[in-house]
């Protein structure tokens, strides 16, 4: 994946729509029924995955699997109400998952940039020789060896990426050469600030599911079928609201 400068931060922006326009709205119900392969009504992490490169064709995106990981885990179950409660994105959680989609991709970019030793782990080394660009991007923390304390949650030494994102959110970092986005407010916009996902990972998230612990990668598993009350649920509701 690239480190940022060949990124067309641009060309990114305008596949993830995320604001509130007429325009913007018409843009995700057609992205969420080209990426529901299954025509469930639902998005399953490997539908996600594999939309991102063959609808969004965002393919910086399609290779960082674990912002695609972390996109997913913040938005599912994300909606107060909603109903599936399992591996799945609901149509009123889509538009989260576009800008965590895009949050989260800054942030691996960041990581990547920081990753000298390109071993998806940083150690303490690196993020210290990193401060004067963390520092750009918003950190205004002095103390390298405490901030790193801050990001190393089991104190092992090593910082993987969902580990630094949970940092980057709480000191808001950006990066200086992308499209200004500022998805904090595009949550609020949307009405998500009190909901469990942006809670939970505004708080320093949690890691659920299987991932692999060398590349942080997603197990990806075959699609399941929604379960009763799932399918119900989406009869019942009329989708298009939710966008």
């Amino acid at each position: 994946m690239s480190t940022g400068k060949s990124i067309d931060w641009q060309h990114m922006a305008s596949k993830l729509p995320v604001d509130d326009s007429k325009d913007s709205k018409e843009k995700r119900k057609m992205l969420f029924k080209l990426m529901d392969f299954n025509a469930n009504g639902l998005l399953s992490l490997a539908e996600i995955d594999k939309g991102v490169r063959d609808v969004l064709d965002c393919e910086n995106l399609f290779d960082a699997k674990p912002a695609i990981m972390r996109a997913y885990q913040a938005s599912k179950n994300s909606r107060t109400g909603a109903k599936n409660n399992s591996d799945y994105v609901e149509p009123g959680e889509f538009k989260l998952l576009l800008i965590w989609l895009r949050q989260y991709f800054e942030f691996m970019v960041m990581f990547r940039k920081i990753d000298t030793g390109h071993d998806n782990r940083l150690d303490f080394g690196e993020f210290q020789a990193a401060m004067p660009m963390l520092r750009k991007w918003g950190c205004h923390e002095q103390d390298a060896q405490k901030a790193f304390k801050m990001m190393d949650r089991n104190g092992g030494g090593q910082v993987l990426f969902d580990e630094f994102a949970s940092w980057a959110i709480q000191y808001k970092l950006d990066l200086e050469d992308d499209v200004d986005f500022d998805y904090q407010q595009a949550i609020r916009d949307g009405g998500y600030e009190s909901h469990r996902g942006y809670a939970k990972h505004r708080n320093g998230g949690q890691r659920n599911g299987k991932v692999n612990r060398e590349t942080e990668e997603p197990a990806f598993r075959p699609n399941r079928k929604p379960n009763a009350n799932a399918k119900s649920a989406m009869r019942v509701s009329d989708p298009h609201k939710f966008f």
